[in-house]
């Protein structure tokens, strides 16, 4: 049994690539929350460095922190879903990939 990719698979291709892309610069913000909150590897939010914080400071700082943690725990899971489900519907794939991203993008504000 032959796997055929058809030719609007690309279209599933971009929306990976966008929610990879996305996932990357959720995991950059925590670097940027660590050095604004001034909590320092490898404290992610519940030790020594963060009792030096203030509790609004940390409770901003543990929100960009789930938020990084959360995606980073369903994107294997998402990605192999959009892959599989773009080699029969590669459109409507590209366009669940889409409401994905638009999804974790309204989760992390």
């Amino acid at each position: 049994m032959a796997i055929v990719i058809g030719s609007n698979f690309g279209y599933t291709v971009l929306a990976a690539v966008g929610i990879t892309l996305q996932c990357l610069a959720t995991a950059m913000s925590v670097t940027s929350a660590r050095k604004k909150y001034n909590v320092n590897y490898p404290d992610n939010g519940g030790g020594r460095y963060s009792d030096k914080v203030s509790d609004e400071d940390w409770v901003a700082f543990n929100n960009i922190k789930r938020t990084s943690d959360n995606y980073l725990e369903q994107v294997g899971m998402v990605l192999v879903a959009l892959v599989l489900a773009g080699l029969y519907q590669p459109k409507l794939a590209a366009s669940f990939g889409a409401t994905y991203m638009l999804g974790r993008f309204v989760y992390a504000r």
